[in-house]
């Protein structure tokens, strides 16, 4: 998880804080003992074991639905997700859930809808990635035309919802 380190000169860097996920992989291979790996996997299944016990559609690593799982649409070289499980929500309470799973294993989460991403936000490596793209629920109120609508849909599907009821986005 990187932090923000404030930069007065070159001299007040801070090696032992990291500056990117792949920085904090590097530091932890390298300052890493076997122990250390052992309390990562476990904490990986405990996130696994909470996600199950909570919500209706986990994906791990391994699953066949993984690898098409964990990519979002925007195929650049340069992003390459790799989260450590990915929770394909139905409901707002599996939301709830998985980031109360991710939160109690120290797990960072990323929401993932239409899955575009320009700079790969839908999908975190090392992170949950809870896939929203099922809360595509829709109501409008014909008197005084306020609408609500889950957070599955892309801005074209909610676009094409709206123009059904003449209405648009302002």
């Amino acid at each position: 998880l990187a932090q923000e380190v404030p930069r007065s000169g070159a001299s007040s860097w801070n090696p032992m804080v990291p500056q990117s996920n792949a920085f904090s992989a590097l530091l932890l291979l390298l300052l890493c003992s076997p122990a250390c790996a052992t309390v990562l996997a476990h904490s990986r299944q405990t996130l696994a074991a909470c996600l199950k016990a909570g919500v209706s559609n986990v994906i791990l690593p391994g699953d066949g639905l993984f690898e098409e799982a964990r990519h979002v649409v925007n195929r650049r070289s340069d992003i390459d997700s790799r989260p450590v499980a990915i929770v394909r929500a139905e409901t707002v309470d599996e939301v709830k859930k998985a980031v109360a799973c991710a939160a109690g294993c120290g797990v960072q989460v990323c929401a993932r809808a239409g899955g575009h991403g320009f700079d790969g936000d839908a999908g975190c490596t090392d992170g949950l990635m809870v896939d929203v793209r099922g809360l595509r629920s829709f109501a409008v109120d014909e008197g005084t035309n306020q609408t609500t609508f889950g957070a599955g849909h892309t801005l074209g599907q909610l676009y094409h919802k709206l123009d059904g009821h003449g209405l648009l986005v302002d």
